[in-house]
């Protein structure tokens, strides 16, 4: 195991705050090493339709300027929210939608080398009667659409380079291997 010998806070900012720790490792070495402060983590939705169709959004990616397709989630961010509320609060304020089944079946830690903060997977159905969708039309808002896809155009999209980024990989990856 490491072990922490010091630790100081390079920048603290509302988004995320970043720590150097010097530790030191098995063989005795000491070195500095960045991470992120923990959060209470996150959640991502791998919803279907009555049609067992996947509920995507498309967001804008300020960093890589491009576009992504993913599937909906955020942060747990209300003091005492459970992964479940978090659930049901990301995918009604991202899409309109709202599900009342919504389920843990699994987890991961988002970014390994530089946080602890864990990714909650759920799934469930969304309830189509009485939603109207979100309507996302600005160029400027987060979400810039909202798509249903069936798991033969998820996987195609996959194998052609549309979907790229790796939280909605590994979600994809938990939802199967649960054989949900």
């Amino acid at each position: 195991m490491w072990k922490k010998i010091s630790s100081k806070t390079i920048l603290k900012h509302p988004k995320i705050t970043i720590y150097e720790d010097l530790i030191e490792i098995k063989s005795g070495v000491t070195a500095k090493y960045i991470r992120y402060k923990r959060r209470k983590g996150a959640v991502t939705l791998v919803c279907t339709n009555k049609d067992n169709k996947f509920l995507f959004v498309k967001e804008y990616i300020y960093p890589s300027n491009r576009y992504s397709i993913q599937f909906p989630g955020g942060s747990i961010e209300l003091k005492g929210e459970d992964v479940v509320a978090a659930g049901k609060r990301e995918l009604q304020e991202e899409t309109g939608y709202t599900a009342d089944d919504l389920k843990l079946i699994g987890t991961f830690i988002i970014a390994k080398k530089r946080s602890g903060d864990m990714m909650y997977v759920l799934n469930g159905q969304v309830l189509e009667s009485n939603v109207t969708p979100v309507k996302h039309d600005q160029p400027d808002e987060e979400i810039a659409g909202i798509y249903w896809f069936s798991k033969d155009e998820i996987n195609k999209m996959i194998a052609t380079g549309k979907i790229i980024d790796a939280n909605t990989l590994a979600c994809w990856s938990v939802y199967n291997a649960c054989a949900v």
